[in-house]
């Protein structure tokens, strides 16, 4: 663990560039006992995959209850199997968003991914998805461990939609 500073060449000036960072940049949350979601591309490199072991999914785990801001804390932290959540097979990952390198601006299209757990959690409560659509100036807020770090909460607003995605300034 080493502060965003050092592990992402964050600026020190920027809102969390002291906290400690695993190095990992992808976060998810669970959706039922032994289903998670997570960004496609944490899952596949790119295209669509189903019902299949990825090399992302059975080479990297998420931990629960990361909530350390210091340094020393965090490496001194321990896990207990019951906050480590294995992935064992992707039932749907999508990613084929692209960087235009004329434009230099990312093309977002869909990143999602759908994928079981080893062992379920009996004592986490899954997070609900909504059906519904947000519209533009709605209020929206994020949970995460954005580029590794500690449980943030960010809040912000949908500054506009497309088909398959909104944008925010969370």
């Amino acid at each position: 663990l080493e502060p965003l500073t050092q592990s992402w060449s964050m600026c020190p000036e920027q809102r969390f560039a002291h906290h400690p960072s695993s190095f990992i940049a992808c976060t998810g949350f669970l959706v039922s006992k032994d289903l998670m979601l997570t960004a496609g591309h944490c899952i596949f490199n790119y295209g669509q995959t189903k019902n299949q072991a990825t090399a992302q999914c059975t080479d990297f785990v998420w931990v629960f209850d990361f909530n350390e801001t210091s340094l020393q804390a965090a490496r001194n932290q321990v896990f207990k199997p019951s906050q480590v959540a294995e992935c064992t097979e992707v039932l749907h990952a999508k990613h084929n968003s692209d960087y235009g390198v004329g434009t230099q601006t990312f093309l977002f299209r869909e990143d999602f991914g759908l994928f079981r757990i080893k062992n379920p959690f009996q004592d986490r409560t899954p997070l609900p998805l909504t059906k519904t659509h947000p519209f533009i100036g709605e209020k929206v807020s994020t949970i995460g461990h954005p580029l590794g770090i500690s449980k943030t909460f960010s809040s912000g607003k949908v500054l506009g939609l497309s088909e398959t995605y909104f944008r925010t300034d969370v």
